[in-house]
């Protein structure tokens, strides 16, 4: 779960992009899409804006599931 807070104005935000790979099978046909949601790391200090990282993945399954109630829910 999410919460929207303000930024203090002591801190900075740290940037973020988008990395999209397409996973192939052996005979070169595309297999699955994946993307992934990263800190653009040389903006970071160790110990001063992160103490440990963690890699946050989600299956497209249970994304699609969520949309579709989302919608079904209105």
């Amino acid at each position: 779960m999410w919460q929207l807070i303000h930024k203090p104005k002591d801190k900075e935000v740290i940037g973020s992009k988008w990395i999209y790979k397409v996973k192939h099978d052996v005979d070169r046909m595309v297999q699955r899409n994946k993307a992934m949601l990263v800190a653009k790391n040389y903006s970071q200090q160790q110990g001063v804006v992160y103490n440990e990282t963690f890699t946050l993945v989600a299956r497209l399954d249970p994304i699609r599931a969520f949309i579709a109630l989302a919608a079904q829910n209105s």
